[in-house]
C-alpha cells in the first residue's frame, strides 16, 4: 500500500519555487517535455484559474463541461467554493494565448466532498475531489471530444499526463513515459490509480491517458495528488464521468 505523504496540487499563487522543492517530481531524472496543445489527446485539455490567483488543470468530457480537481476551487479561509463567475477555463492555453475562453456558469461538486486541511489528505478525500464546470458557451467542434477508458487498468498500464504545472505556467508539460504503480480499490469500488507519472503544482485537475487496445486515445483518470518524497502521485480512475 501506499504509505508516502502525499500533497494536493494546485496553484495558490503563483510565485516561483525551485525544483528541490517540488513535490511529485525528480531532480535528476525530470523527463517531462513541451507538448502541443492543438495536438492528440491534449487537445482537450485548458488552464482553469480563478480570480483570486489559484490555478489547476482541467479537460472537457463534453461540449460544455470541464472536469476539474474540487480543491482548486475550495476557499479555506471560507470554507467555501468559490463563486462559479470568478473561475475562467481557457482551452488549450499556451503562453498567454488560447483558442478558446469560457466563463463558469455553475460548479457541481461531488455531494460527499468536504474540503478539509491540505495536510490532512486521505485517501477517502481524494476519491471525491473532483468538480464540474459548467460553461457559458458549448464548444464548437466536438469531433475531438475522447470517451472514457472501458478497459480495466492493470499494473505497468502506460499512461500519459500533462497540465500546467508550477515550474511550467505556460506551456502543456507532459510526463509521456510513466506508468500506474499500484491500484488502491476503496471501500464503495472506487479505484485510485498510484503512478510514477511525474507532475507537480497546478497539475490537479489533469487528465491521465491512456491507448486502448484500439490504439485510440481515452481518458483513464484525473490527477489529484502528488507524493511529496518522490516522482508520481494519485489519481481518480475514470471509467465514466463520475457522479457521487
Amino acid at each position: 500500500m501506499i504509505k508516502n505523504l502525499i500533497v494536493i496540487i494546485f496553484i495558490l499563487f503563483p510565485l516561483p519555487i525551485l525544483s528541490k522543492e517540488l513535490p511529485g517530481i525528480s531532480i535528476t531524472d525530470n523527463h517531462r517535455q513541451f507538448v502541443h496543445s492543438s495536438d492528440k489527446p491534449w487537445q482537450i485539455v485548458g488552464r482553469v484559474q480563478t480570480d483570486l490567483g489559484n490555478r489547476c488543470t482541467g479537460f472537457l468530457i463534453n461540449a460544455r463541461m470541464v472536469i476539474t480537481a474540487a480543491h482548486c476551487l475550495w476557499i479555506k479561509k471560507t470554507q467555501h467554493f468559490i463563486a462559479p463567475n470568478s473561475v475562467h477555463f481557457l482551452l488549450r492555453y499556451q503562453q498567454e494565448h488560447y483558442r478558446f475562453a469560457y466563463r463558469v456558469l455553475n460548479i457541481i461538486k461531488s455531494p460527499n466532498y468536504k474540503g478539509g486541511k491540505i495536510d490532512k489528505v486521505s485517501i477517502d478525500s481524494i476519491k471525491y475531489d473532483w468538480a464540474y464546470l459548467i460553461l457559458d458557451k458549448n464548444k464548437k467542434n466536438q469531433t475531438d471530444l475522447l470517451s472514457f477508458n472501458q478497459e480495466q487498468p492493470y499494473i505497468g498500464m502506460k499512461l500519459y499526463l500533462a497540465g500546467y504545472e508550477q515550474d511550467r505556467q505556460e506551456i502543456l508539460y507532459a510526463d509521456q513515459c510513466c506508468h500506474v504503480i499500484e491500484i488502491i480499490k476503496t471501500q464503495d469500488d472506487k479505484m485510485i490509480l498510484a503512478h510514477n507519472c511525474q507532475a507537480t503544482y497546478g497539475s490537479s485537475g489533469a487528465p491521465v491517458f491512456t491507448l486502448n487496445k484500439n490504439k485510440e486515445w481515452v481518458i483513464t483518470a484525473i490527477q489529484i495528488a502528488a507524493f511529496i518524497d518522490h516522482p508520481g502521485g494519485l489519481a481518480i480512475f475514470l471509467a465514466a464521468p463520475p457522479r457521487k
